[in-house]
């Protein structure tokens, strides 16, 4: 067909100047709103087409500039070739069809590659009577094409029946399986879990379908969570539940029998049910036994001094190493107690820190001793004159 475009976007420039375009209609060669609309008028018509989303000015020629939206297309069908005809109307045909149906799929164009897949398959099953094996799959691929293409644009119950289409003409098979699975996963949940329970079963290496068996589950409990609380039943009732005093405090649900918590403790004046109450509980022992036993390990320990400094469940107890008085005390049984207990790494790295620390002590005693030096030799200088200039008879004694 003959067509006559120009664009304009909001702001009034020219995005495509007029032009004539010569070209098969449903191709995918011009965008997806001028393809749309040219399929609805006829020769000598005019009409102005505006698209407001960025995915229908796709395909065609390219625009002169990013435009402001809406986008508004000015388009005159001049003539239609009917010699294509022909050539169209063979199942031959249908398989350009259905590959340029699946570039325009992949390029994101789901709603053009749906009437294009149905014009495959409508081809196709004009001449289904005489149509060879061989050509079979193709129809096979148009019909998913088409279920696939309604499950992108969100149309569940066209999709639903697309594959109930697929699964009637050519059998059980996985692909039509999963893409009915889909469509039901949003229409009915549950009814969609036992068919993908099945085919986890029948087909336990898809990961598509235990994908979908996820989502199908969500959406059970969730429609579940909305029938229990969300049904306009009963909201008195509830919101009295919702208000009172035994509503227990870590878990948020009505469970009479429990217990308050005593004031002046951390967790304050709070209810608690019974089978939180019981897992506090526990958990407090198992902090009581290992309080006990960090006790008994500190009195009872090579590292004790006695005194009556013990952990608490406040803070961690000192680690003691060599800086404490009793790192240095010597055991006749055994004489390297203080690396007892310890892996290789921890050995070795025990002795590099004892070590460099026995390096640092020579070397501040070094330090000091070159410090005292000259004061301990004036000293002594000081006394030998003191003792050269006293009277010898001072220092005699009766």
């Amino acid at each position: 067909m003959q067509l006559q475009l120009e664009a304009y976007d909001a702001r009034g420039r020219l995005l495509l100047p007029r032009q004539t375009l010569r070209y098969i209609h449903g191709t995918g060669k011009q965008a997806e709103s001028v393809e749309l609309a040219v399929a609805t008028m006829l020769v000598g018509e005019s009409c102005d087409v505006r698209c407001y989303w960025r995915p229908g000015i796709r395909g065609g020629p390219q625009l002169c500039a990013d435009p402001w939206f809406p986008v508004s297309y000015r388009l005159t069908l001049e003539s239609v070739m009917e010699d294509v005809e022909d050539i169209q109307n063979t199942p031959s045909h249908a398989g350009k069809l259905a590959q340029e149906a699946a570039c325009l799929h992949r390029a994101g164009r789901h709603l053009l590659a749906c009437h294009m897949y149905k014009d495959a398959a409508q081809k196709l099953e004009v001449e289904w009577p005489m149509l060879s094996k061989e050509m079979r799959p193709l129809h096979r691929r148009c019909l998913a094409g088409i279920a696939r293409c309604e499950l992108q644009l969100g149309l569940w119950r066209q999709a639903l029946a697309s594959a109930d289409a697929l699964l009637a003409e050519h059998g059980s098979y996985t692909q039509a399986s999963l893409l009915r699975a889909a469509a039901m996963v949003v229409l009915d949940p549950e009814a969609a879990m036992a068919g993908l329970l099945e085919l986890t079963q029948r087909e336990p290496q898809s990961h598509r379908a235990q994908r979908l068996l996820a989502r199908a589950w969500k959406k059970v409990k969730k429609q579940r969570r909305a029938r229990r609380w969300f049904d306009g039943q009963g909201t008195e009732e509830r919101t009295a539940a919702a208000k009172s005093s035994q509503v227990c405090y870590q878990c948020g649900l009505l469970k009479p029998g429990g217990q308050l918590s005593e004031n002046g403790s951390k967790w304050g004046v709070r209810y608690y049910c019974p089978d939180c109450w019981e897992c506090w509980r526990r958990i407090r022992r198992c902090q009581q036994r290992e309080l006990e036993r960090r006790v008994d390990k500190a009195v009872h320990s090579d590292y004790s001094t006695h005194t009556d400094e013990l952990p608490s469940l406040d803070e961690a107890p000192p680690e003691w190493d060599a800086y404490h008085p009793m790192w240095h005390r010597e055991r006749q049984d055994c004489p390297d107690w203080q690396l007892t207990g310890l892996n290789p790494c921890q050995r070795r790295k025990a002795l590099e820190v004892a070590a460099r620390r026995k390096a640092r002590q020579k070397a501040a005693q070094k330090s000091q001793q070159e410090v005292e030096q000259p004061h301990e030799s004036f000293n002594h200088r000081k006394a030998d004159d003191h003792k050269s200039t006293c009277p010898s008879e001072w220092l005699c004694i009766s």
